[in-house]
């Protein structure tokens, strides 16, 4: 059985998902990125998820980021 992700961020920029993507592999949780972002009108989303069990910490990270 695979393990299930959880989105726990979304950005409108990949460079700003890949900053909270490094934040939180640097807190030893391990993050993947999916853009739904088009390329040619450069709109879209970019979203990032952890497996289930890391997504309560990692949410925790991310909202103690955007507070300092």
């Amino acid at each position: 059985m695979e393990p299930t992700v959880e989105d726990v961020y979304r950005a409108g920029d990949e460079a700003d998902a890949c900053i909270i993507k490094g934040l939180l592999e640097s807190n030893g949780i391990e993050a993947t990125i999916l853009s739904h972002h088009d390329s040619v009108y450069n709109i879209g989303e970019v979203e990032v998820y952890v497996n289930e069990d890391d997504a309560p910490l990692a949410l925790e990270i991310i909202n103690q980021r955007e507070f300092e």
